[in-house]
């Protein structure tokens, strides 16, 4: 059972490291962006559709990624949950 347990543990480890990992490339992505568009040569309906988009993408990748780690959460809880049940019986 403890080696069951060590797997787990390292296997929710590495997701959540590459997760993490995807989150912050994403990020980057977006801030690469914003950081390398000159706005002021835009029309101001260029510039604010620019900006809404930018916008959409970051709630999106925030979006996706708080998604996935409270599903993450919830599976081990239930797991916890599953195993002090069984050591309770």
């Amino acid at each position: 059972m403890k080696e069951n347990v060590v797997e787990i543990d390292s296997a929710i480890k590495v997701k959540a490291r590459v997760k993490s990992n995807e989150y912050t490339n994403a990020l980057s992505e977006v801030m690469l962006e914003i950081n390398s568009t000159a706005i002021d040569t835009m029309s101001s309906e260029e510039s604010m559709a620019l900006i809404a988009n930018w916008e959409n993408r970051l709630d999106e990748i925030n979006s996706q990624t708080d998604a996935y780690f409270t599903k993450m959460r919830d599976t081990i809880e239930l797991v916890i949950n599953d195993l002090n049940d069984d050591s309770s019986s």
